[in-house]
Order: C-alpha cells, then structure tokens, then sequence
C-alpha cells in the first residue's frame, strides 16, 4: 500500500473515532445531566415528604402535649420507686440536670419531669425531711418527752375530683395574653401580658363591657398576675422583679415595689382576707408577703400532691369560704384547690372539656385566669388570647 493511501486509512480511523467520541460524549453529557436533574427532583420531593412528616409528628406531640385530664395527673402523681427516679421521697429532684418538658410530664417521677427547680431548696425554705443523722441513737436535744404535743405533720389529704357547672359565656378579647383576673363589687379586672402588649382592663362583670383601661406599659415590662385590695390593684412583672400599684378606678399608677422570688420571675398573685399576699413564679413554691410591708412574712410553701410537688404553679384566686388557694398549672386545663397553711392539694378541676383543645384556633394559648365573683362558689375562668371567657359554679 501506498504511502498516500495509509494516511488517507488512518485520516478516515481518527475521524471516524473522533465522531464516536464526539457523539458518545454528548449522549453521556446528556444522561448526567438528565440524572443530575432527576437526582434533584428526587431530593426535592424526598425533603418535602420529610417536611411533611416532621410537620405531622410536631403537630401531634402538641396536642398529646396541651392535652390535660384528672385521670392522667392522678395516676401520674401515684408513682412509686421514686428513689431509682431521681426524685426523693421528699418529692425533691437529686438530678439538677432535669428539668420538666411539658406540662403532662409535671408529675411524672424523675422521667424527664424534675418537680422542683432543682435538687437544692430555696435557703428560706426548710426541707421537709430530717436530716440523717450518723449513729443509731439520738440525741436527748432530739427525743421527744411523753408529754411533749405533737408536732408531727398532718397526713396528705384525700385528693377529690372536683366538677363544675357553666353558667354563662362572654365574649373576650383574642389579644389579651391573660395572666391575671380580680373581682371586686361588680367589676372584674383583668391583667394582661406580652412586651408590648401588657395593660390592665376594668370591665362590668354582668354585661362584660369595657369601663376603662391602661395604656400598655412600657414595651420592657411584660405583665403578670394582678389582684384587687382595698381599691388598689398590685400587678407583677414576668422578670423585671418590679410590681406596679394602681388607684383601682383612675388605674393610676400611684406606686412601684421591687421583689424577688424562687426563680425571679413573678406569675401569680392573691390575698388570703387577712394580711398576706400569697404568689407564685412558676415554680412549686407560694410565697408569702405582709401586705403591708410588701416583703416575705413566712416560709415558701410547696405546692405537693401525694408527696411529690407540682412546678409552673401560674394565676393564683383565693376561696375565703373555703381557706383555699385556687391554681391555674400552666398549659394544663386545670384548677388545684391548695391548703395555704400545708401546700397540700386536696381537690382537682378538670376543665378540658370547657374548650376542647381541638376546638381552639392555634392563636389560642393555655388555660388561664381566675376570679371569685359576687357569688360564693362561682368564678371566672378564660385563657391567653381565648376569645371566650366563662362563669361556672364550682361543684
């Protein structure tokens, strides 16, 4: 073969290969890239299917969450073993590294529950148990004498499901955060929260209509508990530690007092009809101030069912018939009767069923605000940005 010849061969070889390469390349580009954007599409549509059943799973842990009943506090609050828990006999959590995830789990021993603020007590508040002493015997300061009274503690009281009776419904404000109601000869005040948004209304407790009410106070207080005494309104703060005193008719403010809590925080406020302001701050503790000098005149007491003690304690209402605390916990449908002397719980509401949680729009927050009214046994009860407020006679 001819010089010539083989150069015109492999001329017509490189070419022809050329081509293939050409042509495969492109039909090998245009497979990546078609895989390339089915890869993206299948991504695209496996993160929606993700999104969606993370969007399912969080909705239903809330309602299992938000959801209260009697029958669950009670036989969460009959735990046994509490030891092996991490919660003592004494209700009080050896593991400071728990604390409570929800309100369902406000009773359930040491599971992710802790029913205190942590395992040490507030310095002013003793322990409820002896301390354990080293040796079998005791020491004669510590024996008692035949004739010595008794001293012992009362038993717990037998814990009763209470029911109730609703008598009317109003119309309320969906905006108002409620964090606190008070009543006192025909018109019920109410306390409202959030930054921004926190005031306090006087409104006519029989046709519901607003008489008057407060600017909102300034956007770094956010409003708590407020309790009617002797024609002045005492309204806490969620963290600033500052109350605010008003003229209950003018709703001037005549007058600002600092305090401190178990946490620090202020929730709710009451009067026990002799000369104690009785409060909470989210812990289980009721704390105890002179109505007069504003400052700690007793001990804390805890708020205990069946020897263990019930955290987040929120709106707080006193029953003078009765000598009983009346207690929203927070996001549980719930009213606790408590013995201000003890801290026992002796009684239970359930009020799931007034507004069924899947009947609330999702801007409806938790249960909350109690009032007496002119009527001994009857009270006002509503929630955070409901817009429904009830009377009902407690049974």
């Amino acid at each position: 073969m001819s010089k010539s010849k083989k150069t015109k061969t492999r001329t017509k070889a490189s070419l022809s290969k050329t081509i293939r390469d050409g042509i495969g390349g492109d039909f090998r580009t245009n497979v990546s890239e078609k895989e390339g954007r089915g890869g993206e599409v299948r991504r695209s549509l496996l993160k929606t299917v993700l999104l969606s059943v993370t969007i399912v799973i969080i909705a239903v842990a809330l309602c299992t969450t938000r959801q209260n009943t009697f029958t669950d506090l009670l036989a969460a609050s009959k735990t046994s073993g509490l030891e092996d828990q991490g919660i003592d006999n004494d209700g009080v959590s050896t593991d400071s590294s728990s604390s409570v995830k929800n309100s369902h789990d406000i009773l359930e021993a040491g599971k992710s529950s802790d029913t205190v603020e942590s395992g040490k007590l507030p310095e002013t508040v003793e322990s409820e148990k002896s301390p354990n002493t080293a040796g079998s015997e005791k020491s004669p300061a510590t024996i008692k004498s035949k004739n010595s009274p008794n001293t012992s503690k009362p038993p717990p009281p037998t814990l009763e499901q209470g029911t109730y009776e609703v008598l009317f419904e109003f119309e309320h404000n969906p905006s108002y955060f409620t964090q606190g109601l008070s009543y006192n000869d025909g018109i019920l005040y109410e306390g409202t929260g959030l930054y921004g948004k926190s005031l306090v209304v006087r409104r006519n407790s029989t046709t519901n209509e607003i008489i008057s009410r407060t600017d909102f106070m300034d956007h770094k207080y956010f409003g708590e508990g407020l309790h009617f005494k002797d024609d002045k309104l005492y309204q806490l703060t969620w963290k600033e530690k500052l109350a605010f005193i008003y003229n209950a008719t003018t709703l001037e403010v005549l007058d600002t007092f600092k305090y401190d809590t178990t946490t620090g925080e202020g929730w709710g406020i009451t009067h026990d009809g002799n000369n104690t302001f009785i409060v909470s701050d989210g812990s289980a503790y009721l704390h105890y101030w002179d109505d007069v000098t504003l400052k700690e005149s007793r001990q804390r007491l805890p708020v205990v069912i069946n020897g263990k003690r019930i955290r987040q304690i929120n709106e707080l209402e006193f029953l003078p018939s009765l000598n009983r605390v009346l207690a929203n916990v927070w996001y549980k449908d719930i009213i606790l009767s408590i013995d201000p002397t003890t801290g026992f719980v002796d009684k239970i509401w359930d009020f799931s069923l007034l507004w069924p949680f899947q009947e609330r729009p999702r801007s409806a927050d938790c249960f909350n605000g109690i009032s007496v009214s002119d009527v001994e046994g009857e009270i006002f009860v509503t929630g955070k940005q409901w817009s429904k407020m009830f009377r009902v006679k407690l049974l």
